[in-house]
């Protein structure tokens, strides 16, 4: 956020537009940090299970 602020979000406003967020970069940046936190989860409970499984 603090990097995109500094040059008013360009690239991050390109890459929404590309996307259906109407160019939103707030939104841009709510849902990659959702789909960032899905994959850090998953990725978590797979080493979990794989951890349980050596054991």
């Amino acid at each position: 956020y603090v990097l995109g602020s500094n040059n008013d979000f360009i690239l991050a406003k390109k890459v929404a537009s590309l996307l259906p967020l109407n160019g939103n970069a707030y939104l841009l940046i709510l849902v990659a940090s959702i789909l960032g936190g899905l994959a850090a989860g998953l990725a978590s409970m797979l080493a979990h299970q794989t951890k349980s499984m050596i054991k």
